[in-house]
């Protein structure tokens, strides 16, 4: 039973980790963008 909770724990960890690696990389596209709109 215990391992099956740590295993879940696992997963939603990993997940998190995911979602917030895309929406920094989504974040930082947009600003690089920006900046390049910017500088022209």
């Amino acid at each position: 039973m215990r391992y099956q909770v740590i295993q879940i724990l696992d997963d939603l960890v990993h997940l998190f980790l995911v979602i917030v690696h895309v929406i920094i990389e989504g974040k930082g596209h947009t600003f690089d963008e920006e900046d390049r709109d910017m500088c022209d």
